[in-house]
């Protein structure tokens, strides 16, 4: 398919674009050298509900429409739609480049510095513009492209010579260092750091790809920052044991890595407490598809309770909706159609900057964490129908506190 003729047209995407966002901005430019040059992107808040086309707008990874995903239940990604839409899913590059995306975004899967990576860590720095984040963004998938075009060789050499110079730097996180400690000719991860600083040496010089390596480093580490003071959180949150092996953490923190330090000790699920509200987490691999339903499921039906609402909703089916519902729209369930993909619920986003506009959950933490406990105990034994009874049961006595 050509590219547009209209040299106006804005694009729309959300804040705190990631990797699909990104990419998918990346392609639509491709396909559109007209307006690269002449760009104007719109950065929209809310989820992904439903939008009509803003006049010269083209909204991709937002608003429901050609170029979002998430009217697809999230069979594909953003950018791999607007790939086919102008014939770029075809280049053997782009598929590759395609694969990382559709990894990274469907099944939440991030090797250190890889380019998912990089721009996860950039949409979690609050002190960057959207803007920004984006421009940074672009140029990463630019370089990681010319790369792979180029048919380059990974320059490991230029990698330890840029460790020698940020080893003293104290912001330097671990996940960082052991990246750069394990450079060597054997060492191959696609798209990735060294790849983008080999690219960026190769277009623009040595003198420039180290100063941009220097400010990228710089930018990427606060998230190292934040782990290693969510690791110490940790000591504080609550561990609730489920049997022998298994074990989820609970606990109040606003740190956004709270969440990944959970899991990196072996949490099968995170529930984290912020000013935000209220975020849940799960290991795909560990929590199975039917249990998440059902957490999400007894969280909607709680949460009415809690606003003392007059009629309940209580059909299991509509409770375990992915998305959001109207009715309820303090959580947000999000489920990957990737069969590898992950789920986690929200209230409220401790990265998006639009999330008071979404109200915050009356539920206490404790009673999450004794339900989620409940479900995750029985397993196939639990029994929505009971449940449902027994807190009908006592609705009444809750209304009249």
């Amino acid at each position: 398919m050509n590219g547009l003729d209209n040299e106006s047209v804005i694009v729309g995407t959300h804040t705190n674009p990631d990797l699909d966002a990104d990419a998918g901005i990346w392609f639509f430019f491709e396909a559109n050298p007209q307006i690269k040059n002449k760009h104007q992107v719109m950065f929209l808040k809310g989820g992904d509900e439903k939008l009509d086309k803003l006049g010269n707008v083209v909204l991709i990874d937002r608003g429901q429409g050609e170029l979002d995903h998430h009217q697809l239940r999230f069979q594909e990604t953003a950018a791999s739609m607007v790939a086919k839409k102008f014939g770029l899913d075809k280049d053997p590059i782009n598929q590759k480049f395609l694969e990382i995306v559709k990894a990274n975004d469907l099944r939440g899967e991030t090797k250190i510095l890889s380019i998912g990576d990089i721009i996860k860590r950039l949409a979690h720095n609050n002190s960057l513009a959207d803007e920004e984040k984006l421009k940074i963004g672009l140029r990463l998938i630019d370089d990681a492209m010319e790369f792979q075009r180029k048919n380059l060789a990974r320059d490991h050499q230029f990698a330890k010579e840029l460790y020698q110079d940020f080893k003293r730097y104290d912001f330097l996180g671990y996940e960082v260092r052991r990246y750069f400690e394990r450079q060597n000719e054997k060492f191959q991860r696609p798209f990735d750091l060294v790849e983008i600083l080999t690219a960026e040496k190769a277009i623009r010089g040595k003198e420039e790809a180290v100063k941009f390596a220097k400010e990228l480093i710089h930018l990427i580490s606060k998230s190292e920052s934040d782990f290693q003071k969510a690791l110490q959180e940790l000591e504080r949150a609550w561990i609730i044991f489920l049997g022998k092996k298994d074990f989820f953490i609970a606990g109040e923190s606003d740190n956004p890595a709270f969440n990944k330090a959970a899991r990196s000790k072996g949490a099968i699920l995170a529930i984290q407490k912020s000013e935000e509200g209220c975020q849940i987490y799960f290991d795909f691999r560990k929590v199975s598809p039917e249990e998440a339903d059902m957490i999400m499921a007894i969280i909607r039906l709680l949460e009415q309770v809690y606003q003392k609402k007059k009629i309940l909703i209580t059909d299991f089916f509509v409770l375990s909706e992915r998305g959001k519902l109207k009715e309820i729209p303090e959580w947000y369930y999000f489920v990957s159609n990737d069969k590898n993909g992950g789920r986690f619920i929200l209230n409220k986003s401790l990265t998006a900057t639009d999330s008071e506009e979404i109200p915050e959950t009356k539920i206490p933490l404790e009673k999450i964490v004794e339900v989620v406990k409940l479900v995750l105990t029985l397993g196939e034994n639990f029994s929505f129908k009971v449940f449902v009874h027994k807190t009908l049961l006592g609705y009444s006595s809750l209304k009249n506190q």
